[in-house]
């Protein structure tokens, strides 16, 4: 994905998340701002507009911005977002592939992972790792591949990437390396966040 959307999806996911918490609103003002985004995507469906914010309408379903929670929607959008947006294709990838996995994690590991599997071959998209490694830890119980992919997420410059190795090496009794790797992360991540940003280990 590029740099371009990136800084245009933070920011304004900052923008709606401030917009609605910073007081309440009411499910009038909550109903405008959902009909607003579905007019825009009603409007250019394929442009980069329209994607853009068909992945904030998305990121607003799975996380009940707009109202109550509605996982099957934001899948159908990251499911368009994934097979029409070569901008954000990726992230589609990503979305579909957390929301599989937390509607039934066992039944959907197989396909989650190579959503994540593909998304990080296409652009290395560093989330698309981190999950990876995530289902592999957690789902698979594999220390060693679920290391390999939370490290592979550091190398790309993802600041979780390391935490997440050291604990996963911990577990796996390799207690220098996880030493090693939590003072690493604790004196290079502050550099990273500074060029790179602050972002959640699985979603931007």
């Amino acid at each position: 994905m590029s740099k371009r959307f990136v800084d245009a999806i933070e920011p304004g996911l900052g923008d709606l998340k401030h917009l609605i918490f910073k007081r309440p609103l009411s499910k009038d003002a909550l109903a405008g701002i959902k009909e607003s985004m579905d007019r825009k995507i009603s409007d250019s469906p394929d442009s980069p507009s329209g994607i853009f914010t068909r992945y904030l309408r998305a990121r607003s379903y799975e996380e009940g911005m707009l109202g109550e929670k509605n996982i099957d929607a934001a899948m159908e959008d990251y499911s368009f977002i994934m097979n029409h947006g070569a901008e954000l294709r990726s992230e589609g990838m990503v979305g579909y592939a957390r929301l599989l996995h937390w509607k039934d994690e066992k039944a959907n590991a197989i396909e989650a992972l190579s959503l994540c599997t593909e998304a990080a071959r296409l652009d290395s998209n560093v989330r698309a790792m981190m999950f990876a490694g995530y289902i592999f830890d957690h789902t698979m119980h594999d220390l060693e591949s679920a290391a390999k992919w939370y490290l592979q997420a550091f190398k790309n410059k993802l600041p979780w990437g390391l935490r997440f190795y050291a604990s996963v090496q911990f577990r796996r009794k390799k207690y220098f390396t996880s030493i090693f790797a939590h003072i690493a992360a604790t004196i290079v991540s502050p550099f990273l966040i500074l060029r790179y940003g602050k972002s959640d280990p699985f979603r931007l």
